[in-house]
């Protein structure tokens, strides 16, 4: 099935059903012929087997306040197991409302009022906002661009910004957006290395794992130098993108 062949089958017309990206772009943008890529859900269909999941739960299941379910950490490590050749364990295991507020409540753990925060730009725009909001600085270090429009990391300038600033936290984009780049785990090795010499805490945001294209497979930064990292280091992730169900 090519893309014109899928689309004709699966997409649907959002407009008019309050969604966020289409019926808001006038407030946004104040015009209303844009293609909205400022929202990365979906006009398709969740899979067939999660809506049925949820019908089923709605139908038998009184919608009161739940604990987390066991089998959703079993679940969880399962995934990243058989998907990412990651192990995790289920007291390494906590959850938030979605990933920017799990990285504000990192912030105001972690960091103090006016505490340089680090970023590779481009980069999604809610980090340099969740950090202006929490009252922090935000570092921004350009990546590079080759002649064929790839992007890489400037090792030398990330870590003189991170010495100049006395960064705290780094806020790593894993596959970044918005540029695409899926990062090896040499890349990350180089990037991580800096962070623990300069005492700078690591977040990686791995929102994004599951939607990879191209030959550089997805490594999430927990398995960086056989874990390494990790005592420094939060993974975010979600399964919001993977499975579009981001409401």
């Amino acid at each position: 099935m090519n893309t014109a062949e899928f689309t004709k089958k699966y997409y649907i017309d959002r407009r008019g059903s309050h969604s966020r990206k289409w019926d808001e772009q006038h407030l946004k943008f104040n015009r209303i012929d844009l293609l909205p890529l400022w929202v990365a859900d979906m006009d398709f269909m969740p899979p067939r087997c999660i809506q049925e999941a949820i019908c089923n739960y709605v139908k038998a299941t009184p919608l009161g306040y739940t604990m987390t379910n066991p089998n959703y950490l079993k679940a969880v490590i399962s995934w990243y197991k058989r998907h990412h050749n990651c192990t995790i364990v289920s007291d390494w295991l906590t959850s938030a409302p979605n990933v920017i507020t799990a990285i504000m409540w990192c912030i105001a753990a972690f960091t103090k009022t006016n505490d340089a925060i680090a970023v590779l730009s481009p980069v999604y725009g809610a980090f340099d906002s969740s950090t202006s909001d929490a009252k922090r600085q935000i570092i921004a270090v350009p990546m590079t661009r080759n002649e064929d429009n790839r992007y890489a990391v400037d090792y030398e300038a990330f870590e003189a910004a991170i010495i100049k600033h006395d960064v705290k936290l780094f806020i790593h984009c894993n596959p970044h957006n918005p540029v695409g780049h899926v990062w090896t785990a040499e890349e990350m090795d180089r990037l991580f290395s800096i962070c623990q010499q300069h005492k700078v805490l690591i977040i990686s945001d791995e929102i994004h794992q599951d939607l990879i294209t191209g030959l550089t497979p997805f490594t999430s930064a927990l398995t960086v130098s056989k874990g390494a990292y990790t005592d420094r280091l939060i993974a975010m992730s979600s399964l919001s993108k993977s499975f579009n169900i981001a409401s």
